[in-house]
């Protein structure tokens, strides 16, 4: 009789594809939101409008009445009132309604307040009065991509991009949705662009390095991954990726000690017990690749575990009995079946 490793390599070996890379956004959230305001900058924005646009005002008393209550909608809009923001932005609107830096502001207030719809026509508005207004274009994107209309939204990040390409946000946008697609040619196209002008951008090249690792470019992603390393050397979605990498090329060994760096910062982080589990089974190392195997069951949409009235193979003597092999996923589990005399 074969020892019950046998079974467990015959069987084990064929689930190494299913390993996915970790796409963890570096980022928390995307923003597009940087409020623009000549009098009161309140996000850094490097792309205020020079002037309000309203040399059509002949009286001063308009012009200072119209300022007054922009910057008052403003400073609201800073101190989260975002109903008197939309107000007095909606007032201001009464006296300039072409300002379309005045739209801008009051669609973000509108998001804020979650009334999507409003703001996506406040955003349309303003590229109305200004048709250059790139991140006008990206907001529109955002929204169409929440909605699920991410057809639409590509259309909306290309015309930002076409008018800055230095918009970080609406790259990693953008590639993400062609990523989401498969369409990874256009995803590297669109990383490789906004790195000619941000190559130090950290998310920018992560997010390359998944691309190039979806299309089997491994060692151009590896080079990647550890350039990030040498930066951010305790961040544990590049550690993981890194070890992902390694094993992948067949460098189990050397994948070991990045699986340890990442658990020892999350020693939660199912995907790399998973993920080493796996590489111990391959290099023969069955009791510590069987206990990482485990974490499979708290992985993302893994699904539930199927109970059989048999109980789980324990790792005893199979002698006198039948394993039961069932697949979830296409993931294998070990059963032992009734004893057969």
């Amino acid at each position: 009789m074969r020892s019950p490793h046998f079974f467990t390599l015959l069987y084990m070996l064929p689930i190494l594809s299913i390993v996915i890379i970790y796409q963890t956004k570096l980022n928390a959230d995307i923003k597009y939101d940087n409020i623009m305001a000549p009098t009161l900058n309140l996000d850094n924005d490097t792309n205020k409008l020079s002037s309000l646009g309203v040399k059509k005002f002949n009286e001063q008393s308009s012009l200072q009445s119209f300022e007054n209550l922009f910057k008052q909608a403003n400073q609201f809009f800073q101190s989260n009132n975002f109903e008197e923001a939309i107000r007095h932005y909606q007032q201001a609107l009464s006296l300039n309604p072409t300002s379309a830096q005045t739209h801008f502001n009051m669609g973000l207030a509108l998001l804020r307040q979650k009334n999507v719809d409003a703001a996506l026509a406040s955003f349309e508005r303003a590229i109305v009065y200004r048709p250059s207004y790139s991140k006008a274009y990206a907001n529109l994107g955002k929204i169409l991509q929440q909605k699920g209309l991410k057809d639409q939204a590509t259309e909306q990040y290309k015309k930002a991009l076409s008018l800055d390409p230095s918009l970080i946000e609406v790259s990693l946008a953008l590639a993400r949705i062609y990523n989401e697609k498969h369409n990874f040619k256009n995803s590297i196209g669109i990383l490789e662009a906004a790195l000619e002008t941000n190559s130090h951008e950290m998310t920018l090249l992560f997010e390359l390095a998944n691309s190039y690792n979806m299309v089997n470019r491994i060692e151009e992603a590896l080079e990647l991954y550890k350039r990030l390393e040498i930066r951010y050397p305790n961040r544990a979605a590049i550690l993981y990726n890194i070890a992902y990498t390694l094993k992948k090329l067949g460098r189990l060994e050397e994948s070991f000690p990045y699986y340890e760096k990442v658990l020892q910062l999350n020693p939660t982080h199912a995907e790399a017990h998973f993920s080493r589990g796996l590489a111990y089974i391959v290099v023969g190392d069955f009791e510590k690749g069987f206990k990482d195997y485990e974490w499979r069951w708290k992985r993302p949409k893994q699904g539930s575990y199927r109970n059989y009235p048999e109980p789980r193979w324990d790792g005893s003597d199979l002698h006198g009995k039948t394993i039961f092999l069932s697949s979830i996923r296409q993931v294998l589990v070990l059963h032992v079946n009734k004893v057969y005399r």
